[in-house]
């Protein structure tokens, strides 16, 4: 548990188990008020079906002017009627008695008090019977429902009496046009208040019953939140395991980083120590080559003039081939360091044509120059530059077999566009799309010449660290056109440095 929590993944599960928590809590507690609210409205219900069948009850007897019944022991002559209306004798002898509407109410009270545990009566504030005189609670329902006429809605409330919960509910009794029979000398008019329907009784079957439901509403509660427990329990753990593999995968993703790093920084060590073991034997062969070829260790025959001219060639391109081979290297790794300086583009265009110009003349080729476009000045590596410039140039060369390579400049307020353009085979689509690639796959019949394959990927490279972009079109058979685009001035360039 303790490697659980001290995790992010089990710090953010023990927060939403908090949440949990609280969120459960609130739900038994709406669960709660909402089901002893609805217990309530039933034991209203109740109250009111009563009292409605009263109400309606009491109507129909008061627009009869009352109903005769039998007397019996519990029905007895009603003393607060007229003594020639109480009773009368049936020509068979059978004694009935009247019952008025208020006696009827009494009457139902009885029932009622008996079968179901509940007490209904009429109060008033000056009734005929004294025993109809309102309590305190009914005496401020009876008030409440004078002062706001016959319109009232029922008033209820449940108190405590001897430590038992009893509902009271109560309804205004108004003057009707069936009341005018009985209550001849009432000063009260229809529609006025007499008096109120009071109701009283039990309302522990209620609250018990809402208990009931609540027990079981906290019950169902627990188990969900038992069940979210173990299930975000579950899911801490299993993230848990996966965030402990995730973070050895991390672990041996670094340490294979580190390695390949170590690698790299090795390889470009060795690069570096080799490249110096290489290039100065290959120097010397270049430059006694050159002396042999000049003739100034004596005459040759052209075919010896030839063989050295072959040797001569074969290692200028094995020192071409180094430096490409420690430039990728330092791409790779990172290391490509540009040195920003002001210098004009026409001196960076003649610095190339120099360069390159006998290696057309070598392959019989018009090399073609425009300096139109080269005005004003750029503020960037003006090194990297003439490489990129240089191999395309001499890439051009040995691409093309006869015609014509040609160097021009398209000016722009921000940048300079170099445009190298060259009569060449051309390439296919398929071509064009991975000439920029390392070690790019060309068609065999059309590139007879010698190369690494990764000149132009570097130019590539190099262009996007100036800032700037290479791109090429070309069509089989129709030449190439190399378009290298570069900005005026070096993006974020260093201090420039004298």
């Amino acid at each position: 548990m303790r490697g659980l929590f001290a995790t992010t993944t089990g710090r953010v599960i023990l927060l939403v188990a908090i949440v949990i928590v609280p969120v459960l809590a609130w739900n038994a507690s709406t669960a709660a008020t909402s089901i002893r609210a609805e217990q309530e409205r039933v034991a209203l219900g109740v109250a009111a079906s009563h009292l409605d069948e009263i109400v309606v009850t009491r109507r129909w007897v008061a627009e009869h002017a009352g109903v005769w019944v039998i007397a019996t022991p519990g029905v007895e002559p009603n003393p607060y009627l007229p003594e020639g209306e109480r009773e009368l004798e049936a020509a068979d002898g059978t004694r009935l008695v009247r019952v008025n509407p208020a006696y009827l109410v009494r009457l139902t009270d009885e029932l009622l008090a008996r079968e179901r545990g509940v007490s209904v009566r009429v109060t008033a504030f000056e009734p005929l019977n004294p025993e109809n005189a309102p309590d305190e609670w009914e005496s401020q329902a009876l008030t409440r429902f004078i002062a706001s006429l016959a319109d009232s809605e029922p008033i209820y409330a449940i108190v405590d009496v001897d430590g038992a919960p009893v509902l009271r509910y109560a309804i205004p009794l108004a003057h009707e046009e069936s009341c005018a029979g009985c209550h001849v000398d009432s000063i009260t008019t229809v529609g006025e208040v007499r008096g109120t329907l009071s109701l009283t009784m039990a309302y522990a079957p209620f609250a018990d019953a809402a208990d009931d439901l609540v027990r079981r509403s906290y019950l169902r509660i627990l188990a969900l939140g038992a069940l979210a427990f173990a299930l975000v329990g579950l899911l801490g753990s299993m993230l848990v395991r996966t965030e402990a593999r995730l973070r050895d995968a991390n672990e041996s993703l670094a340490e294979a980083n580190a390695e390949l790093e170590r690698q790299s920084a090795a390889k470009t060590r060795f690069l570096g120590t080799m490249s110096h073991e290489l290039r100065t034997p290959l120097n010397s062969i270049i430059g006694f080559s050159g002396i042999l070829s000049m003739g100034m260790a004596g005459d040759l025959s052209p075919e010896q003039r030839k063989q050295v001219g072959i040797i001569n060639s074969a290692g200028k391109q094995l020192v071409a081939l180094i430096n490409d081979i420690l430039d990728l290297s330092k791409i790779e790794a990172g290391r490509i360091v540009l040195v920003a300086e002001e210098f004009a583009a026409a001196a960076v265009l003649d610095g190339v044509v120099d360069i390159v110009r006998p290696l057309a003349e070598e392959r019989g080729l018009e090399l073609r120059v425009s300096t139109a476009g080269a005005e004003g000045t750029l503020y960037s590596d003006r090194r990297r530059i003439e490489q990129v410039l240089i191999n395309l140039v001499a890439n051009a060369i040995k691409h093309t077999d006869s015609g014509y390579v040609a160097i021009s400049v398209v000016p722009g307020v921000d940048e300079v566009t170099f445009v190298v353009e060259d009569t060449g085979v051309g390439l296919s689509a398929i071509e064009v799309e991975g000439i920029f690639e390392e070690f790019p796959q060309v068609a065999a019949d059309s590139r007879q010449t010698r190369g690494a394959g990764i000149g132009l990927m570097i130019s590539r490279t190099l262009a996007r660290l100036l800032g700037g972009e290479l791109t090429v079109e070309s069509e089989p058979g129709c030449g190439s056109v190399f378009t290298f685009r570069v900005p005026r001035r070096l993006p974020e360039a260093p201090a420039q440095e004298t």
